[in-house]
């Protein structure tokens, strides 16, 4: 009998410890868990110069990457040289903002993080390198380690600008067209600066989105137009 009253108080107290740590938020039920879920923020809550800081950080990392791969022989001077220039055209965007001390703007945040992300990924191809993207499926990692959650219109921003930057880099476009392409670019971010207000968090009417997707869909199909063109006079 003593020995069964003691089972009886073992099993209730296992099941008692059992429902104290169900109860305990994952990272505290156990220490030796290393995974850590990284909460999605909204656009309206960053610090504007959140941006600015994540593609100086990227901008430096590149730099120093390029370096490291000319002095082990796995980067040529040319290629450096090449790719130090595309940083630079980069680096003038984001001094604009730098030196007025302005945010950058909602519609520029996906082309300059893409033309980065375009950037490291050439330059990976050439010298491996561990890198992490700073777009990815519409997120936005800060080097902070903070992820933003960017709408649709900045995805499809995005998407036209890699699409753009690859095709440059593949000399299947050349850079007046490439010009002519963000030109038009630049104007549908203004569209969209005016239909916001202002205010990030605002949102597009059903028919501001429509003419926004419409402006993309022709930056879209002069593109497409412009490297069938440059193939068919390279054959």
């Amino acid at each position: 009998m003593v020995s069964r009253t003691k089972l009886l108080k073992t099993l209730c107290w296992l099941v008692a410890i059992g429902i104290y740590f169900s109860a305990l938020p994952t990272s505290a039920q156990s220490s030796s868990d290393t995974t850590v879920t990284k909460t999605v923020i909204k656009q309206a809550s960053v610090k504007p110069d959140l941006y600015i800081l994540t593609f100086d950080t990227k901008r430096r990392e590149l730099l120093k990457v390029i370096s490291e791969g000319v002095a082990n022989g796995q980067l040529s001077q040319l290629q450096a040289d090449g790719i130090r220039a595309e940083l630079d055209s980069v680096a003038k965007l984001i001094l604009i903002y730098k030196k007025y001390g302005a945010a950058v703007p909602y519609a520029q945040i996906a082309v300059i993080a893409t033309r980065l992300d375009t950037i490291s990924q050439k330059l990976n191809n050439i010298y491996a390198f561990a890198f992490v993207p700073i777009m990815t499926n519409g997120l936005f990692t800060a080097f902070s380690g903070e992820i933003v959650q960017l709408d649709v219109i900045a995805m499809r921003r995005a998407e036209l600008e890699r699409k753009i930057s690859l095709a440059l880099a593949d000399n299947t476009l050349t850079r007046l067209q490439v010009k002519k392409l963000r030109a038009q670019l630049d104007d549908i971010a203004t569209l969209e600066v005016q239909f916001r207000h202002g205010l990030f968090e605002r949102e597009f009417t059903s028919e501001q989105t429509r003419a926004l997707f419409q402006a993309f869909d022709r930056v879209g199909t002069k593109l497409d137009s412009f490297i069938a063109s440059n193939k068919v006079q390279i054959n």
